[in-house]
């Protein structure tokens, strides 16, 4: 597969459970899908579009009124609107429905054609509402059209695009940050947080035109920036906090544990019912095969980043003439 052959689109639902929104209020690009909401989310302003191709449409809109549970995918906590809540997802005839206690119920068809909120708290915020919607709802709905998000922030070079796979307090943003304002390097930044990605033949494309939440809109990704990027390399990034270790290594890592590492650092998979985690298993073992992923260990300390940058430059080599 090379990337998308067909126009996909996304329809969010975020006025209830009805069956309106044939119409959308406002239409979206993000990362290689059009999102037709029925009411504008600030948070993707500044992917925001004109209008979108007729042959986008997804359809009627999912009913949802009937609930048969089929079975359980999981039960257990997860970072969701600034906070660590207890999620549960359950596989229904027409799709998942994710339940966040003190947040929402959302609903993700089969296929991943819509995302709907089913139920919100009473006084929920309206950037509360958006993480969860743009959180475990889109992310599992970018799964479903066989995009995956991984967490990771990253940088654009001449090669393609770096991403630096980590948790949350590895220092990914930061090192990304750093990295595209290092004088010398001419690297620009493409990702603060999550990094929505698709499997090619060659390994994998990056897809960043994806809301990053903890950055402000002039942050996002510029609007006349490429929309898809090859993956040239990930590095996971592995910080030594008991200052044993004075030094940057990088090691690349061998199929088996490199896929192990795309398959731990990508987001919401823990929502995937047992055929979508078949298929994102199947596609890190291939991404793995083809691209090189390599362990990045150095001192926890943000004094090192010079080296490291010197170290990344090293080890990728010369970078092409720009045309």
């Amino acid at each position: 597969m090379t990337g998308a052959s067909h126009p996909r689109a996304i329809r969010l639902r975020l006025r209830g459970s009805g069956l309106s929104g044939l119409s959308p209020a406002a239409v979206y690009r993000v990362a290689g899908c059009w999102l037709l909401a029925d009411r504008p989310l600030a948070e993707l302003e500044p992917f925001a579009v004109d209008a979108s191709p007729r042959a986008t449409d997804p359809g009627r809109p999912t009913d949802w009124r009937s609930r048969r549970v089929e079975r359980s995918v999981y039960c257990g906590f997860g970072l969701v609107a600034g906070a660590v809540r207890e999620v549960e997802c359950r596989r229904l005839a027409q799709g998942w429905e994710v339940v966040i206690p003190d947040v929402c119920r959302l609903g993700v068809s089969v296929g991943g054609a819509e995302v709907a909120v089913l139920d919100e708290s009473d006084g929920l915020s309206p950037s509360a509402l958006a993480e969860a919607v743009l959180g475990p709802g889109l992310i599992l709905a970018l799964a479903l059209h066989g995009v995956y998000c991984l967490h990771a922030s990253a940088v654009s070079t001449r090669r393609g695009a770096i991403a630096f796979l980590g948790e949350s307090g590895r220092g990914k943003s930061t090192l990304a940050r750093f990295l595209a304002t290092e004088a010398g390097l001419g690297w620009t930044p493409v990702a603060d947080d999550i990094l929505p990605v698709e499997p090619t033949a060659d390994g994998l494309d990056v897809l960043p035109r994806f809301p990053q939440l903890k950055l402000p809109a002039a942050e996002q990704y510029p609007a006349d920036a490429p929309e898809r990027l090859p993956l040239c390399t990930a590095f996971a990034l592995a910080p030594d906090r008991t200052g044993d270790r004075v030094d940057v290594a990088v090691e690349r890592l061998a199929p088996l544990p490199a896929s192990l590492a795309l398959l731990r650092h990508t987001a919401a998979a823990r929502l995937f019912d047992r055929n979508l985690a078949a298929g994102h298993l199947e596609a890190c073992g291939r991404a793995a095969g083809r691209l090189p992923l390599c362990d990045l260990r150095y001192p926890f300390t943000f004094a090192v980043f010079p080296s490291i940058a010197r170290a990344l430059a090293s080890k990728l080599g010369p970078e092409p003439e720009a045309p």
